[in-house]
């Protein structure tokens, strides 16, 4: 299924992107999409992100618009995820 990735912050510049279109397996959840961004991006991308598997203090996960803290949230076709760091 196709998902939306959006960066913002500092996020962008490590990807370089401001917004990619990622294909992941049915079902996964934000933290798979993390792995995936990690393996395309380096680990860099994961620690900038997560600690001890929770949300960064000074990072934003918004899944549709909306923010989250459970990464084990599941996607949907089509979902818009955005990733904003200071």
């Amino acid at each position: 299924m196709q998902v939306k990735v959006k960066f913002y912050g500092s996020l962008r510049k490590l990807t370089r992107a401001k917004e990619i279109n990622v294909e992941v397996p049915e079902g996964s959840s934000v933290m798979e999409l993390i792995t995936y961004l990690s393996d395309i991006y380096g680990e860099e991308f994961e620690r900038e992100v997560i600690d001890k598997g929770k949300i960064k203090r000074l990072v934003r996960i918004a899944l549709n618009e909306e923010d989250i803290e459970d990464l084990s949230e599941k996607l949907e076709e089509g979902d818009e995820v955005s990733f904003t760091s200071r």
